[in-house]
């Protein structure tokens, strides 16, 4: 018999209580190992003790004071390590006397309308607004990824916004507007246009091409705006990829994989140690040519693998499980994952949330979901506590990241909201 449909159903009220008890021992360990032992990170939440506040938005400030002169590239203290597209927009957001407030704002408000979107799905289902609110707001509260993503006031706030508009709009159906905005977030951030793979999914390949050419007009349209020229203004923002790869691709001191749960971390350290074990001799000047041939066979590896894995198995899958997969490899497979990019998974996760509570109060037990909860609460957590000299925590997002892809693959969550025949098409596989 379903329970009681006044109150979250089990998994839910599961999940809340590890989240509950996971911040509460972070917040146990850095309040000890800071009062007791008087350490700093990685023992404990590394904002706490720096004065890097807004930092990934103020970096640029010295540029961007010169957006649309001729000075504008020659400004940069550091150089400007994104694609064209969020240049533009920062260029745009800097036009404002307090561009940090602007960006708190536009955070402020899309955290406001997500929260009332996923309170009203829930409500929806019956369960109390209190409950609901209290469940919403304490969960955001505990969410790590989110809290370092308001820290740093870091440009994947933009698109992580434009990518959940689109990922709702072609779960709308309104397939025109989800592949200009999965386009449009993908030409700010490659890694989003793997969600253009709901679009293949559903065999709307017209909206799907076009979602690949307007991220292509998105980007030479934004190089243009930069100028002087194209050529000129892509070589300044290859400058600020290079940097990235040398202070976070091709280096193996431990701080570049402290916030990290990019797969290529593992792959990465496996790499030089193998090598280390067969030529120990010439460490050093073997190193750097060893990360670079590796990351060149990652990256190729991991395409072709994504791609097969999509065709012959994800494809075929239920929406819910499309989505949670495709998101899950965006910020999983690329190079360099940091903590924010986590914040994507939000969305897959409230609708996770609320396909768990139409099976909760339908009284349908679903093989492979309280485990898909247990990944998320790794996921989302700090872990401060996986702290001892290195932070283990990123690593250990790593592997909940895998095990979660490896839960959506196998056990597929039939769910009509989302799509109407997907029980059939699962029941006929």
């Amino acid at each position: 018999m379903p329970g009681d449909a006044r109150a979250l159903p089990p998994l839910l009220r599961r999940y809340w209580l590890a989240m509950a008890v996971l911040t509460g021992l972070s917040i146990l360990y850095t309040a000890t190992m800071a009062m007791a032992y008087h350490l700093k990170f990685p023992y404990g939440i590394g904002m706490l003790y720096d004065d890097s506040l807004w930092g990934d938005l103020l970096v640029f400030r010295p540029g961007f004071d010169r957006f649309g002169t001729p000075q504008f590239w020659s400004s940069f203290e550091y150089p400007f390590t994104y694609p064209a597209p969020v240049a533009v927009v920062l260029g745009l957001l800097f036009r404002f006397a307090h561009p940090v407030r602007i960006y708190l704002a536009i955070e402020a408000a899309a955290i406001a309308a997500a929260a009332w979107w996923f309170v009203r799905q829930l409500t929806a289902r019956c369960i109390s607004p209190a409950t609901a609110w209290a469940f919403t707001l304490s969960c955001l509260a505990m969410t790590w990824p989110l809290l370092f993503l308001i820290d740093t006031a870091n440009a994947e706030g933009f698109v992580i916004i434009v990518l959940a508009l689109g990922v709702l709009a072609v779960l709308r159906q309104r397939w025109w507007l989800g592949a200009i905005l999965i386009g449009i977030a993908g030409s700010m951030k490659l890694f989003p246009l793997i969600l253009l793979g709901l679009l293949l999914a559903k065999r709307r390949y017209k909206e799907f091409a076009a979602g690949l050419a307007v991220a292509a007009v998105v980007t030479f349209a934004s190089l243009w705006v930069l100028g002087p020229t194209i050529a000129e203004a892509q070589r300044q923002i290859d400058v600020g990829f290079a940097l990235i790869q040398t202070l976070y691709l091709y280096t193996m001191k431990p701080d570049a994989a402290a916030l990290d749960h990019s797969l290529w971390v593992a792959v990465r350290y496996a790499a030089v140690y193998a090598d280390r074990t067969l030529h120990p001799v010439e460490l050093a000047s073997r190193t750097a040519s060893i990360l670079a041939i590796s990351l060149r066979t990652y990256l190729v590896v991991a395409a072709v693998a994504g791609i097969t894995l999509f065709f012959t198995k994800i494809r075929r899958l239920p929406t819910l499980n499309i989505v949670l997969a495709l998101t899950v490899c965006a910020v999983l497979l690329p190079p360099l994952s940091l903590e924010y990019t986590l914040v994507h998974l939000l969305l897959p996760f409230a609708l996770l949330c609320a396909y768990a509570t139409d099976m909760g109060q339908s009284g349908v037990a679903v093989k492979g979901l309280g485990a898909c909860f247990g990944c998320f609460a790794a996921i989302f957590n700090i872990e401060t506590f996986l702290s001892n000299r290195f932070t283990f925590a990123a690593e250990a997002r790593t592997l909940a990241l895998v095990v979660l892809l490896v839960l959506i693959l196998r056990h597929p969550f039939a769910w009509t909201a989302l799509d109407h025949t997907s029980i059939e098409r699962t029941a006929t596989a």
